[in-house]
């Protein structure tokens, strides 16, 4: 009897522990959209850090009526302007979770489920173009494939002032419609980092832009600084150019006409002191003109790298 009991106590235990491990090992291996999202992660403008203020937007929503959620994956600043985040969509299966697709809307302000217009299940947005204008935007999904069009433009005329296309806003995101709502849920990014390992900059976005706005406007500042040097660089000095024309042969040999005994011709009087001399001098005001425009430069220079070495953060 009490061999039975005990058989009986381990074959509960032996059974818990199996089930213990389905649940986890099925837990490890169940699909996860979130990661996939950020192992291919491509933020509009190109900056694919991550910062400490920065937010991951999830929302499960059924786009197509077959009762299963479609997973819907931006970051909080991956906008597209006015028209919202640029979201990525993910079908997620048992064992897998596969991209379909992107859409663009705001989070909060859209509609989600049947679509009287096109007869269908989908997703309605606004994009808004300013001044009480834009396009009104619906995305469906059918046979895995994602696709995004217009139900109607939303335009108000000048002349009369009256809106065209009003019913329609009205009725998918006026505040009193009986139209199913559907928030994403936030992921800050000290919980991405915990749960994925991803890595995190220690200061936020803002921060980094202001910083990397200064360094661009020191370096800016910089480089006017060096151009201007270089435009008060001086010119080379023509007197200090050699004159390397050759002589005449006439000068130097005795013309061929001339009779062999001919008396030679007077010597001029020497002007050679006088002309070194000239030079001299000019070359002395150069070389004194250059060395105050050299101790100008450094001093232009110098000015600039401690201002720029200020302007630093």
């Amino acid at each position: 009897m009490g061999e039975k009991i005990m058989v009986s106590g381990i074959n509960k235990v032996v059974r818990g522990v199996g089930v213990l491990c389905l649940l986890t090992f099925g837990a490890l291996g169940a699909p996860d959209p979130v990661r996939d999202y950020l192992s291919t992660l491509s933020v509009l403008g190109g900056d694919n850090n991550f910062y400490a203020d920065d937010r991951l937007l999830r929302l499960d929503a059924d786009i197509d009526g077959d009762g299963v959620n479609e997973v819907f994956i931006t970051l909080g600043r991956n906008r597209n302007g006015k028209q919202g985040n640029a979201w990525s969509i993910y079908s997620v299966e048992k064992d897998r979770a596969e991209y379909i697709g992107g859409a663009t809307f705001n989070d909060g302000g859209i509609y989600v489920g049947r679509v009287e217009e096109i007869h269908a299940y989908g997703i309605v947005s606004y994009w808004s173009a300013g001044g009480g204008e834009g396009q009104i935007m619906v995305t469906t999904l059918k046979n895995g494939h994602m696709s995004e069009r217009s139900l109607g433009a939303v335009e108000r005329n000048r002349e009369t002032g009256v809106t065209k296309g009003r019913e329609l806003l009205d009725k998918y995101f006026n505040r009193d419609a009986n139209a199913p709502r559907q928030m994403a849920q936030e992921i800050t990014a000290e919980e991405l980092k915990e749960k994925y390992g991803l890595k995190v900059e220690s200061e936020t976005y803002s921060e980094y832009l202001t910083r990397e706005s200064k360094a661009i406007d020191a370096r800016l500042a910089a480089e006017a600084i060096e151009r201007a040097a270089a435009k008060a660089l001086p010119k080379m000095d023509e007197s200090l150019i050699v004159d390397a024309k050759a002589a005449s042969t006439g000068a130097v040999l005795p013309s061929a006409a001339a009779p062999v005994d001919a008396a030679p011709a007077a010597a001029p009087a020497p002007t050679a002191a006088p002309v070194k001399a000239t030079a001299d001098a000019t070359v002395d005001a150069t070389r004194r003109r250059n060395i105050l425009i050299s101790l100008a430069l450094i001093v232009v220079l110098t000015t600039g790298h401690l201002f720029y070495r200020a302007r630093r953060p």
